[in-house]
């Protein structure tokens, strides 16, 4: 976990305790977060009709609404992200970076064992993500 500056139509945050999370298929994106810096884009069907996705989350159980996207822009040493992130408000974080961000621009996490700091997020050129 980190923290990020994100930034969108709005305005820009700093979101505490980020989670990249490779086993998240999405990047997902607390209400209130995408509010603060843009807009939703709701979820629709064929018909044009608003609707909710359902997201089961890593316990396999629980399932959480999704109500649409919230596009966002970060940087990460020299990489430049624009992205989308599906928005909940019952989102246990207020930002998770899932797998499908961290695949388009090349994002490895490197666990590392605990007496030596923790994890490392690294771009693909295995250089060390500077932060905040």
């Amino acid at each position: 976990m980190r923290d990020v500056k994100i930034r969108g139509a709005k305005g820009e945050r700093v979101v505490k305790n980020a989670l990249f999370d490779g086993g998240a298929s999405h990047s997902f994106m607390h209400l209130d977060i995408c509010k603060s810096i843009g807009t939703v884009i709701p979820f629709m069907d064929e018909s044009g009709k608003k609707i909710t996705k359902m997201v089961t989350l890593a316990d396999g159980e629980t399932k959480i609404p999704a109500i649409g996207t919230c596009t966002f822009d970060m940087k990460l040493n020299e990489i430049d992200i624009r992205d989308e992130a599906w928005v909940s408000d019952k989102l246990g974080r207020e930002f998770i970076i899932g797998a499908d961000t961290m695949q388009r621009y090349g994002i490895l996490l490197k666990y590392a064992e605990k007496e030596k700091g923790g994890d490392e997020i690294v771009t693909n050129k295995g250089e060390e993500i500077a932060w905040l």
